[in-house]
Order: structure tokens, then sequence, then C-alpha cells
């Protein structure tokens, strides 16, 4: 070790805690001292004091004495309790580890008077948070919070400044941020960039931190409650892949279940504690009773009162929705989002515990139109609206359905059409007067209202899984409501690639996950192998178009077949195949794309496992005789449900085989471009603006 720096940390081991003792003792004088100072109001100093925090890693077992060295080696009547942290798996080992270590320094120390206590940690997400919760609870004036390295990670020049004038500065207000580098940070209420309104991650704030101990609550973020109110036990069983993973996220759930014969009467329950396969601990379940008491407030809304703050999220089941939207209508979670899900849907519902409170809460918003282009191809549309009908909606009902039914149809598609009942939401049939062809039957078929409306484009050779609801809603509350929003991504497709088919050498196959996983893939990080990805292809074998960008298309696509604007048939994009797709609406949508630097969100699940295949039939875009070679080509295995669960296990959908079982952060995706090679989002933008330079007499 270099000798200065060894001195540096000498010196501060042996003084840090004395300085601190000094600093805080000085700080809170010069705090409370009023500006005229007689001998009438001049009051004794309370005593300081101050318990130290230190989160143990399994790691921290075999450098132990370093780490306490210096709360052992010094004594400090300041300094109350030492509170450790271990993991829950090794409290034994840690235990006798400790004791060990008090022997042997007592032996050097006798005059020390130091508090030890050693406590379990569970493997919980935010582990910061559940110290700055115990911290909270400190009989001590402050709390010094340190993380696994104690003081070993300071810098260097921390330390000088902590043997210098400016260490004695730290509480003055003129104190500027750099004085005080990372990871030493100084909490004190002159410093305007903790303010809780935006602290939401309890990592934001990085210890060593030394904080007054009433004043910890307010850097402990508040913790969203969401409610389920359930008919029975069995309900809560089903959906507990969901419950678990709300719980993982440190959310404050609390459940009721309820007899709807007594709960217009019930004004009392009783506590149980279930236990459920996927979560670490019990859950407490209040279950209603039938004990009636004259003049006592209804068990439903005592209960919900006891709340430690308004529930954000609601869930029940959808077949007694009107008994509770009659009660709560008069309740304070009157703007609480209620979440109604059919009751034999809880089963398949894990998705939905990967989502946040705030994706959550915009449940409603979205508006999607599935809207069917159709000719005559009845028995296309019958395995279409077979497949439309028999998917899982999780009780949504404003949910549109379009037919689009282009001329000259035959009878078998009309009468099809006609017979056809959609119990989700509106339901509209536009049939032409003259054949439009394709590419005016996908444009014209669906345009936004506002830019909560999504269009899901479905040609009648595609078929759906019963789960492609699921992927479209969990994809749209996480990257259309959700924090991190990107305005590039044009869609969601429900389709996995097989192939590249844009090359100018021609149709390649295509495996994301072996791409993924390639040692040969030249980027400077891992790619996850399950990770969803971007790419610039649009899709038209099933996928969701976002309004901004359909709407887009429709002024580009115009302005590209207006004869005085230039020729339609110019190539825009370079060296594609689809140039050569004049009759094709992709053909200029990938143009807009390729301009606009946009990328299209593609699902990426084992063995090519989709949310819509494509039968690849004849019709409009497919002359002629299709080869069972060929098809195979282009089909893919649609995600099905899961088998029926057991009475005591939830299944699994598949939905959530991602990175860390959820859908990655946007900036986290990997982007492909329009041939299917690894790319920046920002190259794509640059090169599509680099293009419309080039094109400016054209476009």
């Amino acid at each position: 070790m270099h000798p200065t720096r060894y001195s540096i940390r000498s010196l501060f081991r042996c003084f840090l805690l004395p300085s601190y003792l000094l600093l805080v003792y000085l700080v809170l004088c010069y705090r409370h001292l009023p500006k005229a100072i007689t001998p009438s109001d001049s009051t004794p100093t309370s005593p300081f004091s101050f318990t130290a925090y230190i989160p143990l890693s399994s790691r921290a077992r075999q450098t132990l004495n370093i780490l306490l060295e210096p709360f052992t080696s010094i004594p400090a009547p300041q300094l109350k309790e030492l509170v450790l942290f271990c993991p829950e798996d090794l409290f034994s080992e840690f235990r006798l580890d400790l004791e060990q270590l008090i022997t042997q320094e007592s032996h050097f120390h006798p005059d020390l008077q130091l508090n030890y206590v050693l406590r379990p940690l569970a493997s919980i997400r935010n582990p910061q948070l559940e110290v700055l919760r115990q911290a909270s609870e400190a009989s001590t004036d402050w709390v010094l919070i340190l993380d696994e390295h104690g003081i070993d990670d300071i810098k260097e020049s921390t330390l000088r400044a902590l043997q210098d004038d400016t260490y004695t500065d730290f509480a003055s207000p003129g104190l500027q941020a750099h004085n005080l580098t990372s990871p030493f940070i100084f909490l004190n209420e002159t410093v305007p960039w903790i303010s809780t309104r935006y602290w939401r991650d309890p990592y934001v704030l990085k210890p060593p931190l030394l904080l007054p101990t009433s004043r910890v609550p307010a850097y402990i973020p508040l913790q969203d409650t969401i409610v389920f109110l359930l008919p029975d036990i069995e309900i809560l069983r089903s959906a507990n892949k969901m419950i678990c993973g709300l719980i993982a996220q440190n959310y404050i759930l609390r459940v009721l279940v309820y007899d709807p014969r007594t709960l217009l009467f019930a004004t009392s329950s009783q506590t149980l504690k279930i236990s459920l396969n996927s979560c670490p601990d019990k859950l407490a379940v209040h279950q209603t009773t039938k004990t009636q008491e004259s003049g006592a407030q209804l068990v439903l809304f005592s209960w919900l009162n006891q709340s430690p703050s308004s529930p954000r999220i609601l869930f029940s089941v959808q077949e007694d929705q009107p008994l509770f939207e009659g009660f709560l209508s008069t309740h304070e979670t009157i703007n609480t989002t209620r979440i109604y899900i059919p009751r034999d849907q809880y089963s398949y519902t894990d998705w939905i515990g990967s989502l946040s409170v705030s994706e959550l809460q915009n449940w409603h918003i979205p508006k999607l139109t599935f809207s069917v282009i159709t000719q005559n191809r009845p028995h296309s549309l019958r395995r279409l609206l077979h497949s439309l009908s028999s998917s899982l909606f999780f009780g949504d009902t404003n949910l549109n359905v379009r037919i689009n039914v282009d001329f000259p149809a035959d009878n078998d598609t009309k009468s099809l059409v006609q017979a056809f009942s959609w119990p989700h939401g509106p339901l509209q049939v536009y049939q032409r007067i003259a054949h439009g062809g394709l590419l005016p039957a996908i444009v014209e078929s669906w345009y936004p209202h506002t830019n909560d409306t999504y269009g899901l484009l479905l040609e009648d050779d595609i078929e759906l899984s019963p789960l492609f609801y699921a992927w479209i809603k969990m994809s749209l509350l996480k990257y259309r409501y959700g924090t991190n929003k990107s305005p590039n991504l044009f869609g969601v497709s429900l389709y996995q690639q097989k192939h590249l088919e844009l090359p100018l050498e021609g149709r390649r196959p295509f495996n994301a996950r072996a791409f993924f996983s390639s040692p040969g893939t030249n980027v400077p990080f891992h790619i996850p192998q399950n990770t969803p990805y971007l790419s610039s292809i649009p899709c038209s074998w099933g996928a969701v178009y976002f309004p901004e960008h359909w709407r887009e298309f429709h002024d580009y696509l115009a302005r590209r077949l207006a004869s005085s604007t230039g020729n339609p048939h110019q190539d825009i994009v370079p060296n594609v195949r689809s140039n050569k797709w004049s009759q094709s609406w992709k053909k200029f949508f990938i143009e807009l794309v390729y301009l606009r630097g946009y990328v299209m969100l593609y699902p990426n699940y084992a063995e090519f496992a989709s949310l819509s295949t494509n039968h690849l039939e004849a019709g409009l875009h497919v002359r002629g005789e299709i080869y069972p070679e060929k098809r195979r080509l282009f089909m893919v295995p649609l995600m099905q449900l899961p088998d029926s669960p057991s009475k005591a296990e939830s299944p699994l959908t598949g939905l959530l085989d991602l990175p860390e079982d959820r859908l990655p952060d946007p900036s986290d995706l990997p982007v492909l471009n329009l041939t299917g090679s690894l790319i920046t989002l920002e190259s794509l933008v640059e090169t599509g603006q680099e293009r419309v330079r080039d094109l400016d007499n054209v476009l």
C-alpha cells in the first residue's frame, strides 16, 4: 500500500468516531444557538449519541475483524450500538464469528462499552430499504449507515478532507456537492437534491449516510398499498404468482376474503396466515365472519379504513363488480384503480405481478381496436375469429372489433361476419362496394382517435394465442405508460421472426435466441438470450401499431402517392428487397421507419413460441398453391395456456420467461436494423436523418 495513503487511512481509523462526535456536536450547538445569547437563556446541550448500521454480505465473514476494527479499537461513548445485518441463511455462522471477535477484542479493549446487535436480513429486492426502516427505530439521536465495505471505499480525497478545514464545514449552508465526493454523503437540510418527493428508489441514497434519527423516516419511500377483495381462498391461491410478484416489489398487500352472501351484513373478520408457494413468508389474510353487531360499521368499510394509506390498486372478481361498485362509490377508494378479473382467469395472471403500481394505475387507459381484414376466405376467417373469442381478456370490456370486408366477398364470409358476436366491447362491420386491394384494405382498416387508442391489424389467415392480449397489455403498460418511454417505439409484434426477409441476397433464417448467445456477436455488453428485442421491421402477421406513428404513416403515404411530390416508385431505403413490393403497404411503412429511426418490439420466447402465427394461405398477398414445406417456414407455435393448475399452485404462463422475470427497460433492449444487424437506436436515427437530407427535394 502507498505509504501516504496508509498513513491517512490509519489516522482516519483512529479518529473517525471522535471526529464525528466533534463535528456533530459543533453542528448541533451552532444550529441551536439563538442570535443573541444571554446568561438567562443559555441551556446545556443534550449528549450526542448515534447507532451505526452495516449490512454484511456472505463475503464479509473472511474480513469481519478488519471491517469492524475502527469501531472496536477506539472507545467512543457516543456510539451506543453497532447493528449488523447478515444474510438470513448465514445468521448462525455470523453470530459465532461475532461472538469470537467480541471475546477477542474485550481482552485488548476492556473499557469498550459498545452494544453489538446481529439481525438477519431476508432476501428482499431492496435490502437498504429494510436497513433504513430499522434505523428509523433507533433509540439514539443520530444514525450512521454504512455499506458492506465500511469506511474502506471512501476516496482518498475525502479522507484528506476529513482531516482539514473542509471537515469542519460539512454542515455549513455554503457546502457544494463536489466537496463530498461519492461514496461519502453527508445529508442535512441544506442539500436540496434529497427531496423525498423525488426519491422513490432507496438506492438513490448511497451510504455512508449520517442522519438524525428523527429524519430517517423522511428518506424511506412510502410503500404503495394494493388491495385484494376475493370471494374465497382458492382464488387467492390461484393468483399466488401475481401476488408474490407484487410483494417482491415491496408493495403492501392487504387481502380480504369475503362471503358474497353475507358481505352486506358482516361487521367483523378474523385473521389467517396463508402460505403461498411463490412467497417466502406467510400472507396475512382477513376473512369476514358471520358475526353481526347492531350499529357496527360494515367490515368492508372498517377494513379499508385500516389501510396505512389509500390503496392505489384494488383487485376483485368480475362477477362481483356490480356489488363492489355500489359500495365503493361512496368510499374514499373512489380514486383507486379498480381491476375486476374473471375468477377463472386469476390462474393466468403471473405477468401482472411484474408490473409496477404506476403502470397498473393505467390499466383502463389504453383502448384496443382489433381490425380484421377479410374478403373471401371463410375458413381462415372462422379460425381467426374463434381464436380471438377464445382468448383471455382479464375483465377488459372496452375492446373494439372492426371487421373490414373487401369486395367481392362470398356469401359464406358474409354469413360468418353477420353471425359473429363480441361480448367484450363494440363490434363494427365495414363492407366495401368496390375492390380496394391489400394496400388500402390495411391502411384504411383503422385510424386512431386519441393517443391512447391502438390498432391490432389482423389479416384473416392469422391465428392468435389465447395469451395474445396479456402480451399486448403487459407491453403497453410497460413501454407506453411506464416511467421509461421511447418515442421511437412504433408498435408491438405478436409474431416471432423465423426469417429475415429484407436482405438483397434473399430471405435467410433468423433465431433471436441463437443470435444473442452466439460468441461471434460483436457487442461490448452481455445480451440475455431470452430478452425481447427492438427491430426496424414492421410486422404484418399480427401486430399492434401506436397512434402517433400510424397517423404519421397516413400523412407520409399520402405524400408518397401524390403525383405532384415525386415518383412513388423511387427507392427510399437503399439495398432492401421491399423496394420491389410496389403494391404493399409495408414497403412504405419500411420507408418511414428507416427515415425516422423507428423500431417495433418483438417477443423472443423459446422454440419460436409466439402470440400469433400466419397460415400462409392463398389470397391477395399470397399467390398460387402453397406447399407444406413453404408454410412451415413461416408458421410458429402459438403460446398455449398451461395445464389446469392444482389448488395449491398457479401455473406459469410463460410470458415471464424474460430477464429477471419482467420486461426490460427500453434502454436495455437490443436493437436490430432492417437486415438483422445489431445497432444502436442513436445510429438508426442518425442514418435516417442523413437519408432525409439526401431526399430533401423528393419528400
